[in-house]
């Protein structure tokens, strides 16, 4: 957990001096609107988690003969790693709300983190298997989908 909590923190100080998070912040649009500006450092931070998400499931499927039969099962792993890298980054980054009801906000976030889970696993199970679809495609698909559905829960329900 500790090596989580630093990597979130480093990632974090990282977004905080990337030039184009900087120049996107500044936008009059984004940085007089709160909605918009907490919508975009989601979005920055959902990159963030993506790209650990993606990272682990190729590297399980791609790497370990078990993982790509039972590839619901690496992305429901790769999935864990990176909501509670999300949900780290979010709380201290993205909402801004420190240390005030961490556990109301956790419990809220693994419900959140369940259903969303679960939607995403139906998504991505429906979209490989039923469609026919490229793996990759399907969980950029419905990684994208679910992501616009858990900005609302978290921005209205979880660090409200």
């Amino acid at each position: 957990m500790k090596f989580i909590r630093k990597f979130c923190h480093n990632s974090i100080l990282k977004l905080k001096r990337f030039w184009l998070s900087k120049i996107i912040l500044r936008l009059p649009i984004i940085k007089k609107n709160l909605y918009v500006k907490q919508f975009v450092k989601f979005v920055l931070v959902g990159a963030i988690s993506t790209l650990i998400d993606f990272g682990i499931y190729i590297f399980l499927t791609r790497f370990f003969v078990f993982w790509q039969t039972h590839y619901l099962w690496a992305n429901f792993t790769a999935m864990i790693v990176a909501s509670i890298v999300n949900f780290l980054a979010n709380k201290s980054w993205t909402f801004k709300n420190g240390k005030k009801k961490i556990l109301d906000q956790y419990i809220h976030f693994c419900i959140v983190l369940v259903g969303g889970l679960f939607a995403y696993q139906f998504l991505f199970g429906f979209l490989v298997a039923n469609l026919n679809w490229y793996d990759i495609i399907g969980k950029a698909i419905a990684a994208f989908v679910i992501m616009l559905v858990r900005f609302h829960l978290h921005k209205f329900w979880v660090f409200k």
